[in-house]
């Protein structure tokens, strides 16, 4: 009998495992993590940013080859050298890890405000929803931006302002954190039904996160608008706040964070 197909949470609880028991210092970063603080979708990367130590690759490595992971030590040696991050196979799954060793101040910030988030019985280490946003905006694609809004939007009442900004400014993305800010306190003094949701935090309230944007969208559509006008920053790319993609749903639900 084949070995049964690996989930997104087995996936999950493979990579702390591994990482843990190798006393590596670690926080889960990228799609996962829009699951943890945003607004739930699909996801086949699982990101992982940690500090790796030369000595520890052997371990690390036979560590996810035992459960049954593509790992090369090669590999990620050369992307601890040169400041990349090597991607992992899941012989079971169509998953991939992308682990980051960690090589720059953003790197290291991520690790230092990480938060604990009770995922499915185990607490995992994800980076703080400021931080994502913020890597976000920087990335600045269309999906990056609906996945900021989202967290933003979803961890309003949680979030360190003054914690962010100053990250934002250090990492060039001033001005699209306030045309976010800007976006979201317009909304929400217009749609009470966002201010309402973003307090919540919970599974019951997913259900009605998708039904409520699609029926936002559906309205955008019927009525011949095509939703928020773009922000003036980075025109090159073109930034889609309000399309379909901000509809779609996760694997996981959203489960309540803890610092």
């Amino acid at each position: 009998m084949p070995p049964k197909r690996r989930t997104l949470d087995d996936v999950l609880r493979t990579v702390e495992d591994v990482l843990r028991s190798n006393d590596v210092d670690h926080v889960f970063v990228g799609g996962v993590t829009v699951l943890a603080f945003g607004i739930p979708r699909t996801t086949s990367d699982v990101g992982v940013i940690a500090t790796i130590e030369a000595r520890k690759i052997p371990k690390i490595v036979d560590g996810f080859r035992r459960f049954g992971f593509l790992a090369s030590a090669q590999d990620l040696h050369d992307a601890l050298v040169e400041g990349g991050h090597v991607t992992i196979h899941d012989t079971r799954s169509t998953y991939r890890i992308d682990l980051v060793p960690a090589s720059t101040a953003t790197h290291r910030e991520a690790l230092r405000t990480g938060r604990k988030v009770q995922w499915r019985g185990r607490r995992l280490p994800f980076a703080a929803p400021e931080h994502t946003i913020v890597v976000k905006l920087r990335w600045g694609s269309e999906q990056d931006l609906e996945d900021a809004l989202g967290i933003y939007m979803r961890q309003k009442a949680k979030l360190d302002l003054r914690t962010m900004r100053a990250l934002a400014r250090r990492n060039g993305v001033a001005l699209e954190l306030k045309d976010l800010e800007e976006r979201v306190t317009k909304w929400t003094s217009s749609k009470p039904h966002f201010g309402m949701l973003t307090r919540l935090g919970n599974k019951k309230s997913d259900k009605r996160w998708n039904q409520i944007l699609q029926k936002e969208r559906f309205t955008e559509l019927s009525s011949g608008n095509k939703g928020p006008e773009e922000p003036p920053t980075k025109a090159k790319a073109r930034r889609k706040w309000g399309s379909e993609a901000f509809l779609r749903s996760g694997e996981a639900s959203f489960t309540e964070n803890e610092h």
